[in-house]
């Protein structure tokens, strides 16, 4: 592990470890509290200009991925916690945009006995536009 990704790390395990109802005030808050550097770089990164946008350094890979793995825990184990520990980061929200078949994919299929195939879930309206 590189020591870029320990505070992500030690947050990854503290939510894991957590028993608690109150995670976003008994772990995110503090963890972000301690956390102004990993504020500052993301702003800093997020600032990033030039054609083309300079490439990322191994290690600024090493910190965005060690952030994705506690987002993804969050979205798995507490979904309703996310945004208790992205927004104060600064990421952006990016609302839903329509969709378009050749860029998603079916995610889910289940098998039923003697039925007829139903789609139960699409996009409202394909993207036409990309």
């Amino acid at each position: 592990m590189h020591a870029d990704q320990r505070p992500y790390r030690e947050l990854y395990e503290a939510i894991l470890d957590y028993e608690g109802d109150e995670l976003s005030r008994d772990v995110l808050t503090p963890w972000l509290n301690a956390a102004d550097e990993e504020r500052r770089w993301l702003e800093a990164f997020g600032r990033r200009r030039g054609s083309p946008i300079p490439d990322p350094t191994i290690e600024e890979l090493w910190r965005m991925f060690a952030l994705s793995r506690v987002a993804q825990l969050l979205i798995r184990l507490h979904p309703a916690q996310l945004p208790s520990l992205l927004d104060p980061l600064g990421p952006k929200r990016v609302g839903s945009r329509a969709c378009h078949p050749f860029l998603h994919e079916i995610v889910a299929v289940e098998q039923a006995d003697d039925e007829p195939v139903v789609v139960e879930e699409t996009c409202t309206k394909p993207d036409q536009d990309r």
